[in-house]
């Protein structure tokens, strides 16, 4: 039965957990195999007796467990009747391909809320990051059941094998991390043109000494941010220092670096944390997104915040562009980050 009094139940749990648990063990019921779909929400709200925002959240649960797919003006349905197998359900399905545990989760939640609002399925493949064959294979599940693909590539090449022997195969919008040798429309932060401010705006701090944390790894984002940094350099004839051993970076004679250095500044195109060297206080740290609260107590910070959520919105409205249309000239989209200084106190 659907229909359960969940206001009155002796349960230290909010109302939302409540109702998210009873749909959860309707959604394996008889009767929701059934219909294949649960009540719009309002229903769900008169059957239950609870306010919309308290649906809504338990709903937004089940969609992120990818038990149900809410679609505006159609309704909500259980993932499970979804028929895999139609053609029309696959048409306006969009398999969103992303690394487990990405620091995407306002994109991929922008993304579901487009999908909706569009009227697309939306479904999340996940992969081990760095593991090229579980990435490969969550492609291919993607490609198979999508009417089109929003993929976040690792740099491990397993999405270049992929893309080299599909290209065109299926609507396709690389998600941040661009893939060198092959055109296909992109949306991604302006890493670029991130690092080249972050320098400039230590430059109108009076910064002139610079050292540069490089990482080894072949990844798109931090190769556009270290080009990014040393163009910014040379057009203000600024000299630097890189430290390449990023794989073996030795914490304990880094601080002694730093000072023998005499730097004003670190430019890391990664995220080294670097949260021990608490003896060299008062150098700016430059990098994208993140600082420890130990870094903070060490560095004057500056970040390049990247737009998830407008990240998200792009590549969503991207894809229906592409869906939409069929054949178009590629579009790449860079959103600029935006730069938050946190001072040392």
């Amino acid at each position: 039965m659907l229909k359960k009094d969940i206001r009155n139940q002796k349960s230290s749990q909010p109302l939302y957990i409540r109702l998210y648990e009873h749909l959860r063990h309707y959604i394996d019921s008889e009767n929701a195999r059934k219909t294949g779909r649960l009540p719009t929400e309002m229903e769900l709200c008169r059957i239950f007796g609870v306010s919309r925002n308290t649906v809504s959240q338990a709903l937004s649960m089940l969609e992120e467990e990818q038990l149900i797919c809410r679609i505006k003006h159609r309704g909500t349905f259980l993932s499970s009747a979804i028929n895999e197998f139609d053609p029309q359900s696959i048409r306006r399905t969009i398999g969103v391909v992303f690394p487990f545990s990405s620091p995407w989760h306002n994109a991929i939640t922008a993304i579901r809320k487009g999908c909706r609002e569009l009227g697309y399925d939306f479904h999340l493949y996940s992969y081990i990051w760095e593991d090229r064959q579980d990435e490969l294979f969550q492609i291919e599940r993607a490609r198979k059941l999508s009417g089109g693909i929003i993929l976040y590539p690792s740099y491990k090449g397993g999405a270049c094998e992929w893309l080299q022997s599909t290209q065109g195969s299926c609507p396709l919008v690389l998600f941040d991390l661009d893939v060198t040798g092959f055109e296909c429309n992109l949306v991604a932060t302006d890493h670029y043109q991130g690092a080249y401010t972050l320098v400039e705006f230590l430059i109108r701090r009076g910064c002139r000494r610079f050292c540069l944390l490089t990482d080894p790894r072949k990844i798109s984002s931090v190769k556009l941010r270290k080009a990014g940094f040393l163009q910014a350099l040379e057009d203000h004839n600024i000299e630097h220092t890189s430290r390449d051993e990023w794989m073996d970076f030795n914490m304990e004679k880094f601080p002694d670096f730093l000072r023998n250095g005499n730097y004003d500044a670190i430019l890391d195109t990664s995220k080294h944390m670097i949260n021990n060297i608490l003896p060299v206080r008062g150098l700016h740290l430059a990098r994208f997104d993140v600082a420890t609260d130990q870094e903070k107590e060490s560095f004057n910070v500056v970040l390049a915040l990247q737009h998830f959520s407008a990240l998200g919105v792009n590549a969503i409205n991207l894809m229906k562009s592409v869906m939409r249309s069929g054949m178009t000239p590629f579009r790449k989209i860079l959103i600029a980050p935006e730069i938050h200084f946190i001072k040392l106190k």
